[in-house]
């Protein structure tokens, strides 16, 4: 009798014990005050876990994006019957761990569940919109601006649509209709911005570039496009106070020092461009226009050595048209006297852009001075005026010379067509 009264007290010590660790304020005050540690340890201490006490143990591992964890506790949730919040959680788990088809599913089924659910459509359209389903994205966005016409970022999503399926007028209506409703989102103007440029409507580039820059002055990408303006402009100098000002934020941007070479090359300051390519260089080696831009600096001042090393390393490392650089090299040999050199590397930069009308006027020029039989510059004179003759300032330079040699041919008996 004694023994069976010490066991009673022992079993409801025990059981008033377990319902002090369990009791549901308790876990709520430690969940709130970020005790996850301490909460987990006594929800876990119930073998019996009720659904409430599962989707308790979830949401502190969905907090701590312990993701996985969360996927095990909300799917015991819903094995205990239907729960909207645990199908929303695990959709976003299943995005985050971009199981994307799989979070597709669960959002729409959440959608029949709840057509109203606008939160969860917008997600969805979202989730469309980065896995390129940009039909399905527009649907979804459509229906929402429908439902609630007030909502910004509703036609935001849509214009990113509308710019994935490359139809930026449609892009521009809606980027403007979400411009209407907030317009001060800089990520709305500077889609504007982007893409006013992008269709060449330069007013409206520019009205927009300074909208989004009177926001955040040292926004980068703006900037940049203010910069590319002033560069079309000719406007080198204002272009590189700016750029001298981004370079100071972001040191280490490939883009300022490339930019800074090209401005300062247009204003003839060779020695500051050099300056910049080199830094461009050593931050993306792998650029081989920046050889390029280098040795179009050193056959300016003269350096024909050095110029033709860059322009050889550039065509080494070079993967895709390469006549500016085969040029360059033709030059190189042409002032170094190396005629023949130059007459190669003149013709493989024809061949490779024969758009290239420099390359084929030193090719026919040069030929005229280096072979005596002067059917060879002929011909290649002939060319020069089939194919750049109405556009060319050395169209009267080539007939005349045209001229003099068919006429030294007459002399010989030979006709030349």
């Amino acid at each position: 009798m004694h023994y069976l009264r010490i066991y009673f007290i022992i079993s409801l010590a025990t059981q008033v014990s377990f319902a002090q660790k369990v009791d549901p304020p308790q876990i709520d005050k430690l969940i709130t005050t970020g005790q996850y540690q301490r909460a987990l340890t006594l929800l876990k201490s119930n073998d019996n876990a009720t659904k409430e006490t599962n989707h308790k143990i979830a949401d502190i591992y969905y907090r701590l994006e312990e993701y996985n964890q969360a996927k095990v506790y909300y799917k015991k949730v819903l094995e205990k019957g239907s729960d909207y919040l645990a199908k929303i959680r695990l959709a976003h788990i299943s995005n985050k761990s971009k199981k994307y088809r799989e979070a597709i599913e669960i959002y729409k089924s959440l959608i029949v569940e709840d057509n109203e659910n606008l939160f969860v459509q917008y997600n969805l359209g979202k989730l469309y919109l980065s896995q390129r389903k940009t039909e399905e994205a527009i649907d979804i966005f459509k229906n929402l601006i429908e439902k609630d016409s007030t909502i910004a970022n509703y036609y935001y999503q849509l214009g990113l649509t509308y710019g994935l399926k490359k139809k930026p007028y449609s892009a521009l209506d809606a980027y403007l209709a979400a411009f209407e409703i907030d317009s001060l989102n800089l990520n709305t103007i500077y889609k504007l911005a982007l893409t006013f440029n992008a269709v060449k409507i330069k007013d409206s580039t520019a009205i927009f570039t300074e909208k989004g820059l009177k926001i955040e002055p040292n926004h980068m990408n703006l900037n940049r496009l203010k910069i590319n303006h002033l560069r079309r402009e000719k406007k080198y100098n204002e272009a590189v106070l700016i750029l001298k000002k981004q370079d100071s934020i972001y040191p280490k941007e490939v883009y300022n020092q490339e930019m800074l070479g090209i401005c300062y090359f247009n204003i003839d300051s060779l020695k500051l461009a050099s300056i910049h390519f080199k830094k461009a260089l050593r931050l993306n080696p792998e650029n081989y226009k920046f050889y390029t831009y280098i040795g179009e600096i050193e056959l300016r001042l003269e350096n024909y050595i050095k110029a033709n090393s860059n322009f050889q390393i550039a065509i080494a490392i070079g993967k895709t048209k390469l006549d500016q650089e085969y040029f360059g090299s033709g030059m190189a040999y042409l002032n170094m006297g190396e005629n023949k050199n130059a007459l190669t590397f003149f013709e493989k930069a024809y061949e490779h852009n024969q758009k290239n009308h420099q390359a084929l006027f030193e090719l026919a020029k040069t030929s005229d001075g280096y072979y005596a039989d002067k059917k060879i510059a002929y011909k290649h004179y002939q060319n020069y005026l089939k194919y750049f003759g109405g556009e060319s300032d050395q169209t009267e330079f080539i007939k005349k010379r045209m001229r003099t040699i068919k006429e030294n041919y007459f002399l010989k008996g030979i006709s030349l067509e």
